[in-house]
């Protein structure tokens, strides 16, 4: 059974789905909700694959404030901006909830690059996308209201169908745009009062895109 998670997080992973599992020999290891993540295990370098479970991706400042970046989910990796560079990784992972972890040492994957090149594409690919997603990510970081914060995220997250995709929780949305619970439900009462949001129980669906769009103006 460990093994069969274990291949469906390769095949779910943009980056190793076309790996073997048996030939890359991860090192597999269960974390309690809490633990915080290193790319080293046993003092080896290590892209980690989630197995299972969420871990939430953190910036920490120098004076001690935190801003959640991203959750990583099944299919997964962590340990890919320093794979190729080594140091440490400029972020701090912690589960969010209990979590299993495919640790693949660096230089076997390093290996594997040079036997597939189309491996080395799609880590470039990957590579692409994460650099995209930190500019829209610092692009919602500085706008300067909470209410250009949360539009920008709803803009992120929302589906074409208008559903918008998340599994977090008030607490933990308002943590990442950093404002208070109370300014953030202050928002999304009034986005909603605007028409540019409705609230299905927890769920938050955007009606019309533009109306939403329009609210960063106010």
């Amino acid at each position: 059974m460990a093994e069969d998670i274990v291949s469906a997080a390769f095949a779910r992973s943009a980056l190793l789905a076309e790996c073997d599992p048996d030939e890359l020999r991860p090192w597999v290891r269960r974390h309690p909700a809490g633990a915080v993540l290193h790319d080293t295990l046993d003092g080896a370098p290590c892209v980690g694959l989630v197995v299972s479970g969420l871990i939430d991706v953190w910036s920490v400042a120098p004076d001690g404030n935190g801003v959640l970046l991203s959750a990583l989910r099944p299919g997964d990796c962590f340990g890919i901006c320093n794979l190729l560079r080594g140091g440490q990784l400029e972020t701090t992972l912690r589960c969010a909830a209990g979590s299993t972890v495919a640790y693949i040492p660096k230089e076997r994957l390093e290996g594997a690059f040079e036997k597939d090149s189309r491996l080395a594409l799609r880590y470039a690919a990957l590579c692409n996308e994460k650099l995209q997603f930190l500019l829209r990510r610092i692009a919602m970081l500085t706008a300067q209201t909470a209410r250009g914060r949360l539009v920008s995220w709803l803009l992120l997250h929302t589906e074409p169908d208008g559903r918008v995709v998340t599994d977090m929780t008030r607490t933990d949305l308002a943590a990442a745009l950093s404002v208070s619970r109370a300014a953030l439900y202050r928002e999304l009462h009034a986005l909603t009062e605007a028409g540019a949001l409705s609230m299905e129980g927890e769920d938050m669906v955007v009606p019309d895109r533009r109306k939403l769009e329009e609210q960063l103006r106010v």
